[in-house]
């Protein structure tokens, strides 16, 4: 008897710092109550039930707590003719779903072979006003209860007509994984990767049918499906396609059909992708350029590196790379292919004029992949180091400003002018330009006469916190 009074009070003084408390820990600690109350519940009473109403009646205001009482009932109570009764109550008529979920739970572990129990599963399966216990529910009865003549049609019935997505996945993939060769299970799965109206049922259906499959009729299907209405179910379409028949005569056409005429870029990017793949032909290559002129830079994106890794050396390459380094309205792109052409090309002297261009692109994105490239390959050239320092201190843009500062500090450490030019730079309005200026000093010159009074100045005056515990730091490590 003492050991329910003493879990009560444990649990109804859990509930009153949880009705109180504001701040995690305290919560935290209440919670941990609770489960230390359980541990006392699973001692031996006869009549578990009245004691356990009790105890829940101060975590009214935190129901989901009690879903740890059901758990201590089961566990301590598990021979009590009480306890299962009362468990079916708590999986049927309990307001909180995370005690209906437990109540499922502790039901199925521990009375599997209760008469009553699979008829409740199926009860919760398909009446539970909340999805996840019907879907636990669900997948309760396909762990425990997949040889009985009423399980598959169960399923069948929840991926039809369930009104939740995730439960008519959830039954549709349990078919697809334990049933795969039922008759019915292709054309369940077919039937629903047409006419369900969730596009994320209809791709996993998809999914299902092609795994494994190389045949025509499969095959044929799939190109049917190219028409759906959702781009993520046609693009899941074009993969099983690419992945099973690579090498059928009606590939290439229809990848090349759905990479011009499909509505969604990710599906047109895809194709161009799978259409590109492996292949160095001519009337590809020229296919690859009508595709750089998509409307969407994924696309583009995708034919001018497929032109890059297979036809690197053709004359019009580097051109077209250029021309979309300079004229693509998407900066990402430009972006990419300054990088492209700065790193393949270096040893094309009208490159490095080029790249002084794209300097001042009016992208900060295409502006620091030029700054990069040109420190990288033209260290040794008498321009690269002027253009440095402009960018260092002209360029709109406090990250392209840091990274020529990086740069410049780098590549030319031993020139006379590089650490006067740096403390000016300490200067700088950005914070971030001071910061990588400190970090360079710090790093490079560390012994230098002026560093330590610099850094003492900018421990003290520097108007940002980051660039003031640098120089705090330094100085303690100098010492």
């Amino acid at each position: 008897m003492w050991g329910r009074g003493v879990a009560v009070l444990l649990v109804a003084g859990a509930g009153a710092v949880l009705s109180q408390a504001q701040e995690s820990w305290s919560r935290l600690l209440a919670a941990g109550v609770v489960l230390g109350a359980g541990a006392i519940l699973v001692r031996r009473t006869d009549k578990p039930a009245r004691t356990i109403e009790r105890a829940r009646i101060p975590l009214r205001r935190h129901r989901h707590l009690t879903a740890l009482v059901v758990q201590s009932v089961a566990a301590g109570w598990p021979d009590d003719p009480e306890t299962l009764a009362w468990l079916r109550e708590c999986a049927v008529s309990d307001s909180e779903r995370k005690v209906r979920a437990a109540a499922v739970r502790e039901i199925a572990a521990g009375w599997a072979h209760a008469p009553g129990t699979l008829p409740l599963l199926h009860e919760r399966a398909t009446s539970d006003a909340e999805w996840t216990v019907r879907s636990l529910a669900v997948r309760t009865i396909v762990a425990g209860w997949a040889t009985d003549p009423g399980t598959l049609p169960l399923l069948h019935e929840r991926a039809a007509n369930d009104y939740s997505e995730d439960v008519r996945a959830a039954a549709m993939q349990a078919i697809a994984v334990g049933w795969a060769y039922d008759p019915g299970t292709v054309p369940l799965l077919r039937e629903r990767a047409a006419a369900d109206y969730s596009s994320d049922v209809r791709t996993a259906a998809v999914r299902a049918v092609a795994a494994g499959r190389t045949d025509a009729e499969t095959l044929a299907w799939l190109h049917e499906r190219t028409m759906d209405r959702a781009g993520d179910v046609r693009l899941s379409v074009v993969r099983a396609i690419i992945a099973g028949w690579p090498t059928d005569p009606g590939t290439l056409p229809l990848l090349r059909e759905r990479a011009t005429a499909d509505l969604d870029a990710e599906v047109r990017t895809a194709a161009v992708r799978a259409v590109a793949a492996g292949r160095t032909d001519a009337e590809t290559l020229a296919w690859l350029h009508e595709r750089t002129t998509d409307r969407a830079r994924g696309v583009r994106m995708a034919a001018l590196e497929a032109i890059v890794a297979g036809w690197r050396t053709d004359p019009r390459t580097l051109p077209l790379l250029r021309e979309h380094a300079s004229s693509d309205p998407d900066g990402a792109v430009r972006r990419a292919m300054v990088r492209t052409v700065g790193a393949g090309w270096t040893d094309h002297p009208e490159i490095l004029p080029w790249l002084h261009e794209r300097a001042l692109d009016r992208a900060k994105g295409v502006r620091l992949a030029a700054v990069g490239a040109i420190a990288a390959g033209w260290a040794d050239d008498p321009g690269t180091l002027p253009l440095l320092r402009e960018r260092a201190t002209a360029d709109s843009h406090w990250r392209v400003r840091s990274t020529a500062v990086r740069a410049i500090a780098k590549g030319w450490p031993t020139e006379p002018g590089t650490l006067p030019w740096l403390h000016e730079r300490t200067m700088d309005q950005a914070n971030g330009v001071r910061l990588a200026v400190l970090k360079a000093i710090v790093a490079g010159w560390p012994a230098d006469p002026g560093t330590l009074p610099l850094l003492r100045e900018r421990a003290t005056t520097d108007p940002d916190e980051d660039v003031r515990q640098v120089a705090v730091r330094a100085m303690g490590a100098d010492e």
